[in-house]
């Protein structure tokens, strides 16, 4: 379902990671490559289109893992000599103590959280002495604070789902999402035009359950959890 979701939505994923200014991301960014010297040997998982390959390929030997077919199209036309590899980094197969580092940016969210110490015990194997293992992390376990009405409890889901909508229909001045609460989670309502609902639901509902994986894996950065629902104005 995650590999589905990101391939449907192509390059409408870098174009929102893109549009934003300087945040989280960035600063991890930066704290991750002053960490990491001149002809080092790193491994990103869940490099999606490249958002940071560049960066991280910059004067090191990189290679970059991802799921999604889709993702690694467009991220080998932004770095065509980098090694990019289509697979479940849960389960690849690669050599041990081949990196200096394995660094992971808004992945582990896709993973339980069950599975994380199995997996960290792999990336260890990858790493040679005195490499780094540098990764994002959700940093709450409580979801049943949320203010009904206010968008602010979730900003990162709020501003990926309107941005992916709004690329997708007819009429997008006509999108508003709101968020809700409900049961403990984030309700975000999405309301389009006339017209326009179908093109979100999709052929048997694939697009909208594309978009709700997508929106689910943002909403780890504002430390909820939501469920996403369409309707029509």
């Amino acid at each position: 379902m995650i590999e589905q979701g990101y391939d449907r939505l192509g390059s409408r994923y870098f174009e929102w990671t893109t549009s934003q200014g300087p945040g989280v991301r960035e600063w991890f960014l930066d704290e991750v490559l002053q960490r990491l010297p001149v002809e080092a040997v790193v491994l990103e998982l869940g490099c999606g289109p490249g958002t940071v390959s560049a960066a991280l390929a910059d004067g090191r030997h990189y290679t970059g893992v991802d799921l999604s077919a889709g993702q690694l199209v467009l991220a080998r036309e932004r770095l065509p000599d980098a090694n990019f590899i289509q697979a479940d980094f849960t389960n690849i197969e690669l050599p041990s103590g081949a990196f200096d580092a394995v660094v992971a940016f808004f992945v582990f969210n896709h993973l339980p959280r069950a599975e994380h110490a199995p997996m960290f015990e792999r990336v260890w194997s990858w790493l040679r002495p005195g490499g780094r293992f540098m990764l994002s992390l959700g940093a709450s376990d409580t979801h049943d604070e949320v203010e009904a009405g206010n968008e602010a409890a979730a900003p990162t889901a709020t501003a990926v789902l309107e941005h992916v909508v709004s690329s997708i229909v007819d009429d997008a001045d006509a999108v508003r999402v709101e968020a809700l609460p409900s049961k403990g989670r984030i309700k975000l309502q999405v309301k389009v035009g006339p017209g326009d609902l179908g093109r979100v639901i999709g052929r048997r509902g694939r697009t909208a359950q594309s978009i709700r994986t997508v929106v689910r894996a943002a909403a780890t950065r504002d430390g909820v959890e939501v469920d996403v629902d369409f309707v029509d104005d």
